[in-house]
This record gives C-alpha cells, sequence and structure tokens, in this order.
C-alpha cells in the first residue's frame, strides 16, 4: 500500500534506492553498535536507544523504498541468522538461539498482520539487547530489569512501524482517526493510540509528552 491521499510534497522526502545499485546491508552488528559501550545506561537513555535502533530501521526503509508505507518486515526478516516460523503458539511471539543451526528463531502465533508485524518487530528487539540486557535494564528504580526489556521492546516495535516523521505528515494532511491511521501503518489502533500520545499529536500542540526523544516510560504494550 502507498501513501497517496495527497500530494507527495507534503510528506517527507526521502531518497529512493536507485536501480542497479546494491541493496542497503543491515546487520544485528550495526544495530548493536547504537549502544554505548562502558556507560552506565538510564532507563529513559535505554528507550532512547531503542528509539534510535527503530531509527536505523526506517532509514534504511526510505532509502530502499521512498516513503511507501506500511513499512515492510522484511528488513527484519531478511537479516542473516534470523529465521521467523509460524506456529500455533498461544504467546503472540517468542525468541531463541538454535545452538544447531547458529541462527535466532521468532516464533509467531497465526495472528492478523497487525499483531504479527509487532510481535515480530518485538521479539526482534529482544534479540538485538541479547547479551546485553543487564547493561541495558540494570538501572530504574520504578520497574524490575524484565519490565524495562519487555517496554523497550515495544517502544522499538511501535517507533519502527509508526515513524514520527511518517505519522505527523499523515496528521497534517487530515488522516486522524486511529482507524484511519491504523490502516495506513497496518498496526493496531491501541498502537496508534499510543504513538498518537508519544508525539504530541493526540493532545493538539504537537510537542512530545515524554522524557527524552519521545521516549516515556508508559510506553506501548500490544494488543
Amino acid at each position: 500500500m502507498y501513501y497517496s491521499a495527497t500530494p507527495s510534497k507534503t510528506l517527507p522526502k526521502f531518497r529512493r534506492h536507485q536501480p542497479g545499485l546494491p541493496r542497503v546491508p543491515i546487520t544485528l552488528t550495526a544495530l548493536r553498535a547504537l549502544v554505548p559501550a562502558n556507560t552506565r545506561i538510564t532507563a529513559t537513555t535505554a528507550l532512547a536507544i531503542a528509539g534510535k535502533q527503530a531509527d536505523a530501521l526506517v532509514g534504511l526503509h526510505a532509502a530502499r523504498d521512498g516513503s511507501r508505507l506500511p513499512i515492510s518486515e522484511s528488513l527484519i526478516t531478511g537479516i542473516r541468522r534470523l529465521r521467523v516460523i509460524d506456529t500455533d503458539q498461544r504467546l503472540p511471539g517468542s525468541h531463541a538461539w538454535n545452538t544447531t543451526t547458529r541462527q535466532f528463531n521468532i516464533e509467531l502465533a497465526k495472528t492478523e498482520a497487525p499483531e504479527r508485524r509487532f510481535a515480530l518487530t518485538h521479539e526482534f528487539k529482544h534479540i538485538l539487547d541479547y547479551g546485553r540486557t543487564a547493561q541495558l535494564y540494570a538501572d530504574s528504580s520504578i520497574m524490575s530489569a524484565a519490565e524495562l526489556s519487555e517496554l523497550a521492546a515495544d517502544f522499538f516495535a511501535a517507533n519502527f512501524l509508526v515513524p514520527t516523521q511518517w505519522l505527523t505528515a499523515a496528521w497534517n494532511v487530515g488522516t486522524r482517526t486511529t482507524k484511519e491511521l491504523a490502516r495506513l501503518f497496518l498496526v493496531s489502533e491501541h498502537v496508534i493510540r499510543d504513538r498518537l500520545e508519544q508525539t504530541g499529536l493526540a493532545s493538539g500542540d504537537g510537542s512530545p509528552s515524554s522524557n527524552t526523544n519521545g521516549t516515556e516510560l508508559s510506553s506501548p504494550t500490544p494488543k
């Protein structure tokens, strides 16, 4: 689906992928490199890092596909050493390192596309954090490391699937109901409501109701 309700000049301008050039590569290592080494990381900083990692993926989407929506999950599923498996499990998603094949498996329940996309992206963030959860999520006085890890995964997923610049562009040209926006970004209305609140669009002042970079400690939970 392409966002074409208005002339393209109303949307953010991004360089499109040029035919004949190699696709922009993406690796787990590159995204993990956005975590500063040997640095004390607060809860707010951990969420800001999740946002930066999401932004890096969105930048690759923009370079490859321009302003096309919804954001393609192939940026995740196409990563080396990663396999996505559909299962009959009750949990929306789970992940594990396969010692035999030496790759990460993400197992997803057979659900509707919005829920499946969110679960995939959420679990991918846990894989990005593999081996670094103690550094990223130990410094919080208001929740456990496990709770903060889940919060960061939700925040990463929401920011990747509903990028601030494109949500703002859609809002500014009149696409404002949660139903319309959910259809445009192929996410649940719950995720849209969270993103509208984070970006300040829901309050009408256009300023994020957040701690830093649009992050806040009551961020999305998938529904």
